[in-house]
Order: C-alpha cells, then sequence, then structure tokens
C-alpha cells in the first residue's frame, strides 16, 4: 500500500497513531512493534482490536470502525475510519466556555454509555481482589526495575504541589481495605475501559460521539471503573497534567489551571452521580479513579518516564484525599 503522506496524531503509549492519506482514502492508522514490549505494547494493541470488532456489532455507530488490519514490516496495524468533522472532547472542551454545548456533549456521553453499560455481566465480590493485586499491586512492582523510582516510593512522604504528603506506600493498607469496605454492589456489564475525555470524538454538526481506543484488560468491567476514568479527565485532569512539565507540579504550590469547559463538565458528571449513584458506589468510582494512576505506571516508565513520578504523586495526593473522608 502506498502512502502519499502519513501524519502522527498521537505516540503517548507504545503504539503510534497516524493519519494516513493515499491511494485507498483517508483513514488512522494504529501500529505497534511485534518485537519490542510485547506485554504492553502489542498484547494491549491486539486486545483493542478485538474489541473495537466485537462492538461494531453489539453497539453500532458508536465505536470507531475498523476498516482493515495487517502486517508491514516488523509493525502490526489496524485502520480505522477517518471521522473528519470530529474533535477530540477533552481539546473541544478545554476550549469552549459555552454552558449549554458543555451540557450538551454531556448528554450524549452520558447516552452513549448508558447504551455500552447496558449489558450486564455476571461478577462477585472476589474479583476486587484480583483487581488490586494485578492493577495496583503488580503495577508497582513492575516499576521497581527502575531503582530511582523504586526509592522514591519507598520514602514516607512525597512532594506534590509544592507539599509534604503522605507516599503511596504508607496509605496503601488502608486504601486496600477502602475498596473492600464499599465494593458491596459486585456488578459487572459491557464497557469502553479507557473512557477518558481524549478517547471520545464529538461533533457539533452531526450532534454525535463516537468513542475510540477501547481497552481489554480492566480485570473489572463495572459503570465505577468507567466512571473513574472520566473523572480522571474532568476531577484529576489527567489531560492537563500529560501535556505539561511534570517536575513542574512537584515544586509548585498550584495545580494546573482548569478551563471552564473541563469543570462545568466536572461539575454536570459529579452531579449526575450523586443523583445516579448511592454513597457506597461512589466511594468505589473514587478508589478506581486512584487506581487509574497507578495502572498507567509502567506504561509511562517505558513511553514518559518522567510523568511515572508525576503520576505517582498524583495518585499519592488523591489516595491521601479519599482516606480522609
Amino acid at each position: 500500500m502506498i502512502h502519499s503522506t502519513k501524519t502522527l496524531l498521537k505516540g503517548g503509549s507504545l503504539a503510534g497513531t497516524y493519519l494516513i492519506s493515499g491511494t485507498d482514502g483517508t483513514f488512522v492508522r494504529k501500529e505497534i512493534s511485534l518485537r519490542k514490549e510485547r506485554e504492553y505494547g502489542y498484547q494491549r494493541w491486539y486486545s483493542q482490536l478485538k474489541r473495537l470488532q466485537r462492538y461494531e456489532l453489539l453497539f453500532p455507530s458508536i465505536f470507531a470502525k475498523v476498516i482493515r488490519y495487517g502486517i508491514e514490516g516488523d509493525r502490526a496495524f489496524f485502520d480505522l475510519e477517518h471521522y473528519a468533522n470530529y474533535h477530540n472532547c477533552w481539546s473541544y472542551l478545554m476550549q469552549c466556555d459555552d454552558k449549554e454545548e458543555i451540557e450538551k456533549i454531556f448528554n450524549l456521553i452520558i447516552r452513549a454509555m448508558n447504551i455500552v453499560h447496558s449489558k450486564q455481566l455476571p461478577s462477585c465480590s472476589e474479583a476486587l481482589q484480583l483487581y488490586y493485586e494485578e492493577e495496583i499491586i503488580k503495577k508497582i512492582k513492575d516499576c521497581f526495575v527502575d531503582e530511582e523510582f523504586s526509592n522514591y516510593y519507598n520514602r514516607p512522604t512525597i512532594k506534590f504541589h509544592g507539599k509534604l504528603i503522605p507516599s503511596l506506600s504508607s496509605l496503601l493498607q488502608d486504601y486496600r481495605q477502602y475498596g473492600f469496605t464499599h465494593y458491596t454492589s459486585a456488578t459487572e456489564c459491557y464497557t469502553h475501559g479507557n473512557i477518558t475525555l481524549e478517547n471520545i470524538l464529538y461533533s457539533p454538526k452531526d450532534n454525535k460521539v463516537i468513542f475510540i481506543d477501547p481497552y481489554e484488560e480492566n480485570i473489572i468491567d463495572n459503570i465505577y471503573n468507567e466512571y473513574s476514568q472520566i473523572l480522571q479527565s474532568c476531577n484529576s485532569h489527567y489531560e492537563i497534567y500529560n501535556a505539561s512539565n511534570g517536575q513542574r507540579w512537584h515544586d509548585g504550590k498550584e495545580g494546573p489551571p482548569i478551563p471552564l469547559g473541563i469543570s462545568y463538565f466536572n461539575i454536570l458528571f459529579l452531579d449526575f452521580m450523586k443523583k445516579t449513584l448511592s454513597e457506597d458506589e461512589i466511594k468505589m468510582v473514587k478508589y478506581f479513579e486512584v487506581s487509574q494512576f497507578i495502572r498507567m505506571l509502567p506504561f509511562k516508565m517505558k513511553g514518559d518516564r518522567d510523568k511515572m513520578f508525576l503520576f505517582y504523586g498524583l495518585a499519592s495526593y488523591l489516595a491521601g484525599d479519599l482516606l480522609k473522608e
């Protein structure tokens, strides 16, 4: 296949995402090395491909459509339909100060999520122990190959936003117990799996959202985990931190400035949770919100090492706030 242009759109994980124009038209390609870091690269890429294929049948027009997949050289790829009139939802909200428009986006996202979440799955309370061991403890231990991080982790306190706070390592047992205490509704459902605002496309013209970049390996697929990923964007500001100089937030006394589009969306989402979830369920959303920043640590170690320290600090900060409740 001959490509006349190939433009990098995103390269934050171990995969690269490109906009390609050529003889076959314009499409989005996500590709991955078949040889390098297969556990955190190829396996995640492959599971995403399979989820997109299934969801095209289960939830037509909600997820990005796969056109083809295959191999070129030592890299595997899958190609997706290019949604030319759509904007990255996080980027759009960062520039939006129209509350009616923000409410419209919010309602579109909730409507699409409700469709996906309507398909229920059997589960059990013991699943949380597996989640804790695999998505918290193992992810932290995977980063101990980095000696500097291992030493940083073992400090009783660390600096975040210019203040000394308890390191997550000193909070883990209380954090673990918090989850087991409040996980009183062990239900699961179909989910996106990585539904941060940057993984949602929005078209003002079509009045529609499209979900991109789903994730398979969540251990527990439920609305609490899913809602926590929305909060990861609008409440704890993953994308804003991720686009920043990580060291700045360790030394600075204040967090990043939050535009109206993000802060108002967060108000809407927190209000939605208060109206639809019990107190224990809201606490579990917050529990999973902390975990999102722990789960990403090995990926950051492989692709953006400074952010491993930043997001460990943010996880510590969020866990400390959670355990004060």
